[in-house]
């Protein structure tokens, strides 16, 4: 169901275009000129705005360009009487998602109406999509880079300055709540061990360590609302996750440490198969770096017996059946029998280094958040409540349902409390929200 604006002098047209859009459910409002029409924006969020082009007094193509100016999340479909092609590429150049000539069919309404909705839903993604990666890049890499400058300004390979870079890496490389700290100090932890026990000594065992924490540094340019996903992801969401290794290799290449070159070729090569049919290189066998091969299988036996967003932790000796049963095909055969047998060290290191409970929710009827500038900014209760649905993922209109409000009370509930958390998205409220304090780590 949608919020929309109907704006046409003509009454008949109000009433049928209302009627037909609330047969299909939408929430529906009108307005005779552009004023009242602006008016009616001010006061409300709408989803998408249905306008005729030859209003009385100022155009429609007025409020086409208000509204692209403004108010980007709003969808905007033009009508007119007359079918002139010359006005049509002029307002859909303004930002007009659909362009309707009267008198209109029911059915050419409902399908502009819903082609308008997907295409204002992309717009809306792609623009939190950049929005996340520029709030993700801002907060994460910074870390990041420190740990790598002192990595490269190091003159010692070993010892204490690699292990205190080693610190720093775990907090910098903590994108995302499914891959905690502890998951990167366990899989780096078991690769050195299978890299020491394989005879692999080209390079000391906190250097393979450092050079592990680093395999999947891409994912800081892989949207969290896919990274987070509960269920089945889209073949296009597994193509932008598949970009990782390369964004990682890239952004580890530029540096002039030897270790960020381990961590690189680690970065690139983990998620390649024994068989060749990993990703993204498409390498097989013994083509696949030592390093490599090696990180495939401790990563695997990680993410198995650890919990994930979409799957409890698998017991170990389910989790070691699943992984033999990829022997020589995901895994390097006597890399994989190496581990098996040294499963009893690896499950040492598993009780050392365990996730983290979250800590418990926080109680009270508000979160005090603090802007920038220092000044304290409260969320209400129901304010409270909206976030903590918004960290399930859900929409507005399941928000709305789950509280029993009216889906413009969300709406309003949602925008003062990105407001409130300086976010421009949900999803960076979300992540504002659990940095501060405000919400469990998820």
């Amino acid at each position: 169901m949608a919020h929309i604006l109907i704006v046409d002098d003509e009454p008949e047209v109000l009433v049928l275009f209302r009627e037909i859009l609330e047969i299909q459910s939408h929430s529906v409002e009108e307005a005779v000129n552009v004023a009242q029409a602006t008016d009616r924006l001010a006061d409300g969020a709408f989803d998408l705005v249905v306008c005729d082009v030859g209003l009385r007094g100022e155009s429609g193509l007025a409020l086409v360009r208000r509204v692209a100016e403004d108010l980007p999340d709003t969808a905007i479909i033009m009508v007119t009487a007359a079918d002139d092609p010359a006005l049509a590429e002029e307002a859909l150049g303004m930002g007009a998602c659909g362009y309707l000539v009267k008198p209109c069919r029911p059915n050419d309404l409902v399908i502009s109406v819903s082609a308008g909705l997907r295409m204002r839903d992309l717009e809306h993604a792609r623009r939190s999509h950049l929005d996340e990666l520029e709030s993700k890049v801002l907060h994460r890499t910074v870390a990041l880079h420190d740990a790598v400058q002192r990595l490269e300004e190091s003159t010692e390979t070993a010892g204490i300055a690699l292990r205190e870079t080693a610190d720093r890496l775990v907090t910098a490389l903590t994108l995302r709540s499914d891959e905690t700290g502890g998951h990167i100090q366990r899989m780096s932890r078991y690769g050195a061990h299978l890299a020491l026990a394989s005879g692999f000594d080209t390079w000391s065992e906190d250097e393979i360590r450092v050079g592990m924490m680093l395999h999947d540094v891409g994912k800081i340019g892989v949207p969290d609302a896919i990274l987070l996903k509960p269920g089945a992801l889209t073949g296009e969401e597994h193509g932008i996750i598949q970009r990782h290794p390369l964004l990682g290799a890239k952004l580890l290449g530029e540096g002039q440490s030897p270790i960020l070159a381990l961590g690189a070729q680690i970065a690139l090569s983990h998620h390649e198969r024994w068989d060749g049919d990993g990703y993204p290189s498409r390498l097989a066998g013994e083509s696949i770096p030592i390093v490599g091969r090696i990180a495939a299988i401790v990563d695997v036996f990680d993410a198995l017996t650890s919990d994930r967003v979409y799957r409890p932790a698998l017991p170990t000796e389910r989790a070691c059946e699943i992984m033999t049963s990829e022997r020589a095909r995901h895994f390097d055969p006597d890399l994989l029998d190496l581990f098996m047998k040294s499963i009893d060290d690896m499950l040492v290191i598993r009780e050392a280094h365990p996730d983290l409970a979250p800590p418990p929710p926080p109680t009270g009827g508000m979160f005090a958040g603090r802007r920038a500038d220092g000044v304290a900014r409260h969320l209400t209760a129901r304010e409270t409540a909206v976030l903590r649905l918004m960290t399930e993922g859900l929409s507005n209109q399941s928000i709305a349902a789950t509280l029993d409000l009216r889906l413009n009370t969300v709406r309003n509930h949602v925008q003062r409390t990105l407001n409130k958390l300086d976010a421009h998205s949900k999803l960076e409220a979300v992540a504002t929200a659990r940095r501060r304090g405000l919400l469990p780590p998820g």
